[in-house]
């Protein structure tokens, strides 16, 4: 038996919102269980907020993030709207929304919505309203950051910001008003669209306003919970699993550390190769092993490399003569009993002969924001599925969405993976280390990785790639290798 109007109501309700089907039962309005903003003043704040949340991160968002536009979650009602945000994003989202004079214009206009404001509420909620009108939005912010909000927003008075701390409207910005809405266009469809904006989180990134203002429409909206109802495969990672290293007999545990090779075989310099046998020496001698680094690269960046100096446990020999690698010399310390595990570092053009002197290698793949033929990632248009298209769903969506209006932005693929390290023996790996991590949406490794199906062993997570970062940074690395040292080391 088919199930009841309202329960399927509820259903589309729970996908197009991110709410529980027993939450989703209770405001059914409208054909697809999403009720329509109640009065013009709300329709009116929420297409604000869409067409600047549009404006930040249009393209950013990526449906592995399960977050569009920064938000994870929305839950609407006839008479209000509670968007719930991502982690790390409030300030830039409120300092993004909250008005204040644009002053890097000639004539000066209002950056942000005009008459927004702002307050706190219990339970890690974060009020927008305007005053004189009953339109307010709900921000529902992670745990973690409400504290740092509230001391944000308690400080604005502070800071001298009276447009947006005053309890009634400014006149510039009646004065704007009327230009603002009269580009915003049709507000109750853009209100329909933040009331329905995770129907976008499981497809690929899409300018939700085109050129010339449209947003999807409501028929729109049912074509593709339409195109989307059917199974589509899980984008699970396939990689061989990362086995435990253990030390030989008598003498250390010798590991290559190795970079990528492009289509024709050439090594490439500068992927993170040192950089990578730094952090990981780090890493083995803070879980109390003896660790010897040995630097057959001509160049001979390991000791520069560990700033601050050589932490207790570890040691640098260096194995050069002639300008390329003294292979007797690398046979020499790779049997010195004194330690328990060797890294190999070489230039590129030498990774060959340390992987052959070496136990096991470890891989580096670098994951460059942009597209890089030597690295992991190529340029392809893909859909959320990281098929090329036309396949299946993604191609029916497109049609619904109207392709040849609508600019459609898809994100990076998965190179050939295996091949870039197709010069050293599968059976030596003892683990790939991806480069390159970055934590806004769209961007991060997992999600380029989905699709990848590859007998090598891939240690996770990714590493961000920050050799200049600040020292939370260098935390949230030293972190990722310690975690990539306990896989390695058990």
């Amino acid at each position: 038996m088919a199930a009841p109007l309202g329960t399927q109501r509820a259903r589309t309700r729970a996908r197009l919102t991110g709410e529980t089907h027993a939450q989703a039962r209770l405001h059914l309005h409208g054909p697809d269980g999403i009720p329509d903003a109640e009065h013009h003043e709300q329709a009116a704040l929420e297409a604000a907020i869409l067409s600047e949340l549009h404006d930040a991160y249009d393209g950013d968002h990526h449906p592995l993030d399960g977050a569009v536009y920064g938000m994870t979650r929305v839950r609407p009602s006839r008479a209000s709207l509670v968007l719930h945000l991502a982690g790390g994003l409030w300030e830039e989202v409120l300092d993004l929304l909250l008005p204040e004079p644009d002053a890097g214009l000639d004539d000066p206009t209002i950056a942000g919505i005009p008459g927004l404001r702002c307050r706190c509420l219990p339970k890690g909620q974060v009020v927008l309203y305007r005053p004189d009108t009953a339109a307010s939005v709900l921000l529902q912010l992670p745990a973690d950051d409400v504290a740092e909000a509230r001391d944000w927003i308690t400080g604005l008075s502070r800071e001298g910001d009276p447009m947006r701390t005053t309890e009634t409207w400014t006149p510039a910005e009646r004065e704007q008003l009327p230009l603002y809405e009269a580009r915003l266009g049709d507000v109750r469809a853009r209100s329909r669209v933040l009331r329905r904006l995770l129907a976008f989180r499981d497809l690929p990134a899409v300018s939700l306003i085109d050129a010339s203002g449209d947003v999807p429409s409501l028929e729109d909206f049912r074509q593709i919970l339409a195109a989307g109802a059917e199974e589509r495969p899980a984008n699970a990672t396939r990689t061989g699993p990362v086995r435990a290293l253990a030390r030989p007999a008598a003498r250390p545990l010798v590991l290559a550390v190795v970079g990528g090779h492009a289509a024709n075989g050439q090594g490439r310099g500068g992927v993170g190769r040192t950089r990578t046998t730094v952090d990981l020496g780090r890493a083995l001698a803070a879980r109390g092993l003896r660790v010897l680094v040995v630097d057959a690269d001509p160049a001979g960046w390991v000791r520069v490399s560990f700033t601050g100096g050589l932490p207790e446990g570890v040691r640098v020999e260096h194995a050069v003569a002639h300008g390329a690698p003294d292979t007797v010399r690398l046979r020499q310390l790779a049997r010195e009993p004194l330690y328990d595990v060797v890294l190999l570092d070489a230039g590129h053009t030498e990774q060959r002969t340390i992987a052959e002197a070496a136990d096991h290698w470890i891989g580096v793949a670098s994951l460059w924001h942009r597209p890089d033929p030597w690295g992991v990632l190529a340029e392809e248009t893909t859909g959320a599925n990281g098929r090329p298209l036309p396949s299946g769903w993604d191609g029916r969506w497109l049609e619904v969405m109207r392709a040849n209006r609508w600019m459609v932005r898809w994100r990076l693929a998965p190179g050939d993976f295996e091949g870039m390290f197709a010069p050293f023996p599968s059976a030596g790996c003892a683990g790939i280390i991806l480069l390159g991590a970055r934590e806004q949406a769209g961007a991060r490794a997992q999600d380029y990785l989905s699709g990848i199906h590859t007998v090598l062993p891939v240690a996770a997570p990714a590493v961000p790639y920050m050799p200049d970062g600040d020292a939370r940074e260098q935390r949230t690395i030293s972190a990722a290798f310690e975690r990539i040292a306990e896989t390695l080391f058990g």
